[in-house]
């Protein structure tokens, strides 16, 4: 469970600032909020996870749904759990 404070612990004890985890609370784009905390572009998460930015960019956008296998290689990429990026 996601919870606000000075810093959340999540994974292997990796430690995240409370302004991302409020961001991450409140942001209908999870996917973009981790992309971002992770300093990676559209593009260099998008051949992280193996697939097309323009197809990323959809499902950041809201205008695609990714299936389980998809959200599954974005979490990959972005070294957190599917749970957490949807």
């Amino acid at each position: 469970t996601l919870q606000a404070g000075r810093h959340f612990c999540l994974m292997d004890d990796e430690r995240f600032p409370a302004d991302f985890v409020n961001k991450l609370l409140d942001s209908d784009n999870r996917i973009g909020v981790w992309r971002e905390y992770r300093g990676l572009t559209m593009s260099a998460l998008a051949e992280a996870a193996g697939f097309s930015q323009s197809y990323l960019s959809d499902i950041e956008n809201g205008k695609k749904d990714g299936s389980v296998k998809v959200l599954k290689r974005i979490a990959q990429a972005l070294n957190t759990d599917v749970d957490l990026i949807v």
